[in-house]
């Protein structure tokens, strides 16, 4: 299946699984990893937050490591979930390599249990970041968690949570924001729970919402600020911070 742009495989995958209007996840660097799909589908880990962000029903996975069958299906188990990839398609966005697949997530409790759609795209997160300028589109979350930009990490110095003009966080910017760190070599401001950009004019903000227990991330070492994965509001400086 030729896909012309993001927005036109997004659609096709939702409507594969029956989900048209579900929100959709953005995950730079996301590797294999199936924590959102538990975390974030059917809003399971959002449900005490309130006015929190809808439940996704697509996920785009973006990773420069190629994804060859059977690695481009998704798979978990323990106790209480279990993950299975119910199917695959390879497709092509924009003319890069990728997967479509069909994803159930099964829970001890029916009502966390659904079918979810996960894109996964073989390209440099700076690849994706272009398509969504030109496009003008924003996912409903962004993941930002172990994008690999530490010393070890195939993303080395070019960290996805950089509160700057270019990157994910720009004219299109989601509304929900989660992470584990930011980076080390240009560090944002902590004032209270708001995390600001140190760039003149940076027009967004991130206020701490709630803590996502049971995902890993170890980052937030480099700043005392950052205890594991957290999601964050997005919020437009000088119209909702009260801090200004």
């Amino acid at each position: 299946m030729i896909l012309p742009s993001l927005g036109a495989a997004l659609s096709a995958a939702a409507d594969q699984v029956g989900h048209p209007a579900a929100g959709v996840a953005l995950y730079p660097s996301a590797g294999a990893d199936t924590m959102p799909l538990i975390q974030l589908s059917k809003a399971r880990c959002l449900a005490a937050i309130g006015d929190g962000p809808q439940a996704v029903g697509v996920f785009a996975y973006v990773d420069n490591q190629p994804v060859l069958e059977p690695r481009a299906q998704l798979a978990f188990k323990d106790a209480r979930t279990s993950i299975e990839t119910a199917q695959s398609i390879p497709v092509s966005i924009a003319g890069r390599p990728a997967w479509m697949l069909s994803v159930r997530v099964t829970s001890h409790s029916e009502r966390w249990s659904t079918v979810c759609a996960v894109i996964r795209i073989e390209a440099d997160n700076s690849v994706v970041a272009s398509w969504c300028e030109k496009e003008g589109w924003r996912p409903d979350i962004f993941i930002g968690v172990c994008d690999g930009c530490g010393a070890f990490g195939g993303n080395q110095g070019r960290c996805v949570n950089a509160l700057h003009g270019s990157g994910f966080l720009g004219p299109q910017t989601p509304d929900w924001w989660i992470t584990d760190h930011f980076p080390s070599a240009e560090p944002p401001r902590f004032e209270g729970s708001h995390v600001l950009s140190t760039e003149d004019g940076f027009p967004y903000a991130l206020r701490r919402v709630a803590r996502m227990g049971g995902w890993p991330g170890g980052y937030g070492r480099w700043h005392p600020e950052v205890r594991g994965s957290t999601l964050y509001r997005v919020e437009r400086v000088g119209e909702t911070l009260s801090i200004f």
